[in-house]
């Protein structure tokens, strides 16, 4: 038959069992690493910048179309430059539209598809204001010497020259496709939040 002090001491390795378990399983839970703890591993769990990779990569297929369609339609067709610009740009939209909403935002295809397809324009027409206006301004400001951008005449030539396709002519390579390069990694951003909150918003 068991003593008072005897079963005391049973209760008390009992209850010293029972802490260090818990202390155990408390020391496991906080050091136990997880899938985004990692700086890699919160990289690849981001949702949104896995959406912005894909985004990326759609743009890049759209940019590929955009030169095939404008020297297709402009160097051997023989097409007007505007039209061929035009083509281009419709077809990119065209590109990234179908790709965005079937891939990157696939999650949102439940919204009707119109709708998206207008607001998708509308936002790729304000990019495509945005990247001129920059193109134009980064142009203006290192072959001008009215002021930080030209004087009024001189921005006009210039936005001429670029629209009109006579800015490769005009202005040193370098310089054009520098300011193109700028212009895409700034308008990308507005693309991208854009389509995010307001397109393929769900």
């Amino acid at each position: 038959m068991s003593t008072p002090a005897g079963s005391a001491e049973i209760g008390d390795r009992t209850l010293i069992s029972h802490a260090s378990e818990e202390s155990a399983l408390t020391v496991d839970t906080v050091s136990a690493p997880r899938a985004g703890d990692s700086p890699i591993g919160g990289l690849l769990g981001n949702q949104d910048l896995r959406r912005f990779v894909k985004f990326c990569i759609v743009g890049l297929s759209s940019t590929i179309i955009t030169f095939i369609v404008l020297n297709l339609c402009y160097h051997f067709l023989r097409f007007p430059l505007f039209t061929s610009l035009t083509a281009a740009f419709l077809l990119s939209v065209l590109n990234g539209f179908f790709w965005n909403r079937r891939w990157t935002w696939k999650d949102a295809r439940a919204n009707a598809a119109h709708d998206q397809g207008l607001k998708f324009l509308a936002v790729n027409i304000v990019g495509y204001i945005l990247n001129t206006t920059i193109v134009v301004l980064i142009v203006a400001h290192f072959s001008t010497t009215g002021g930080l951008f030209g004087d009024q005449a001189e921005l006009k030539a210039v936005l001429y020259n670029i629209l009109s396709g006579e800015g490769k002519h005009v202005y040193p390579k370098l310089l054009v496709n520098g300011a193109q390069a700028a212009a895409v990694g700034i308008v990308v951003w507005w693309n991208f939040f854009a389509n995010r909150y307001w397109t393929f918003r769900h």
